[in-house]
């Protein structure tokens, strides 16, 4: 159901064709229903126009899933359409930070999500995925929407067919001195046969954004139930 279009002023052609873009190749959206403005992207779809007579831009959002929230929306378009967001955010662009979570699946078993709880600030940008047993893979993406000065914050729950319960949860900080967090819990009454690592690293920060990566080892010996990567700026 529509919730009412939301205008965006003094918006250029190339600007408005270029977030276009962003969202439709970048990003992985698509256009549905034969149109050249309906358009899905994270599970979102909404009608996307440009006016060349008033040079602004229109938003009419049709559905939003649960994990985003109008205001995020609307504050990733803001700042992309008057030009703040140079850059892909997923490469951490223009205050944009970018959490990537990895798991190294050893055990025999696929790991399966749970749980995505909606973010306390950020966006998906690859909505958690699983890992098939045996595997390396990455299970989400996310960042922040703006220039707001908030990292993404969040956690995301997975599971094995065992019972055994593995629970991610992120707090990345933007400002210099702060310390980014990232714990990882296994729950369940088989969950100390398993042993879980966290390993991390972090791109540089030169006062635009900066990627964070963080793989988790779930190893089926006994061992850890708790792992944690931070780092501070």
């Amino acid at each position: 159901m529509s919730t009412g279009a939301i205008t965006f002023h003094d918006v250029t052609r190339p600007t408005f064709e270029a977030v276009q873009k962003r969202l439709l190749t970048d990003l992985g959206g698509e256009l549905v229903n034969g149109s050249d403005t309906e358009l899905r992207c994270f599970g979102a779809h909404g009608a996307l126009r440009y006016d060349e007579k008033t040079r602004s831009a229109s938003l009419d959002i049709r559905y939003l899933p649960s994990v985003l929230s109008r205001a995020t929306v609307v504050s990733w378009l803001h700042d992309a359409l008057t030009g703040e967001l140079v850059r892909d955010p997923r490469e951490g662009g223009l205050y944009w930070d970018v959490l990537e979570v990895r798991v190294h699946n050893k055990t025999t078993m696929p790991l399966n999500v749970t749980s995505v709880p909606n973010l306390d600030h950020g966006i998906y940008l690859d909505y958690p995925a699983g890992a098939p047993e045996d595997s390396y893979t990455q299970v989400f993406r996310v960042s922040s929407v703006s220039g707001a000065e908030i990292g993404p914050q969040g956690s995301v729950g997975f599971g094995l067919a065992d019972g055994t319960g593995l629970t991610v949860n992120f707090d990345m900080q933007f400002a210099v001195g702060q310390t980014s967090t990232l714990t990882a819990t296994t729950t369940g009454p088989r969950n100390a046969a398993y042993d879980l690592d966290a390993i991390g690293s972090h791109s540089a920060w030169h006062g635009q954004g900066t990627t964070w990566t963080v793989l988790l080892v779930l190893d089926p010996t006994p061992g850890n139930t708790f792992a944690e990567h931070s780092y501070t700026r």
